[in-house]
């Protein structure tokens, strides 16, 4: 069978067409986190995707939970280390990215006066039971608050 130039300018073409939509880019995968690290409860990240090629995202946040949004955020409740894992896709192509964040005990604080009244820049003790977590705390720039001025330290 012989085809004329037209017929193998076609066939060319279409072969050609066939293979560039087959090829796809290779996924490179990144994000950034907007911090790494702060208490439990109060520790919000954001995440901001810096992938380039991809197509679709798969989340793991850490903690047992999975997002496909492109920047997610995530409240962490319970202390602990936690690896983010980011997959970037392009068809069946992809690439992982991965960071640690750390979620700390919040402070905790529980004490008792020894006694009732206290006058201002008198001594007064506490029974020391003021647990700071395990955050990198500096104990001296702790503020105490009794609601009426002057704020302590």
């Amino acid at each position: 069978m012989e085809y004329s130039m037209r017929e193998y300018f076609f066939i060319w073409f279409c072969a050609f067409l066939f293979v560039i939509n087959g090829i796809q880019s290779q996924p490179v995968a990144s994000f950034v986190p907007d911090r790494t690290s702060g208490c439990a409860g109060l520790f919000q990240v954001n995440f901001t995707n810096t992938s380039t090629g991809a197509t679709s995202y798969l989340w793991d946040l850490g903690d047992g939970d999975f997002t496909n949004d492109i920047n997610p955020s995530k409240i962490y409740l319970s202390p602990g280390t936690k690896t983010i894992t980011l997959i970037a896709y392009n068809g069946s192509q992809s690439d992982t990215a991965r960071a640690t964040i750390i979620s700390f005990r919040p402070p905790q604080i529980n004490f008792t006066l020894n006694r009732d009244t206290a006058c201002v820049n008198s001594p007064v003790c506490t029974n020391q039971s003021i647990v700071l977590g395990d955050a990198p705390l500096d104990p001296t720039k702790c503020f105490w608050d009794f609601g009426l001025p002057p704020t302590l330290r």
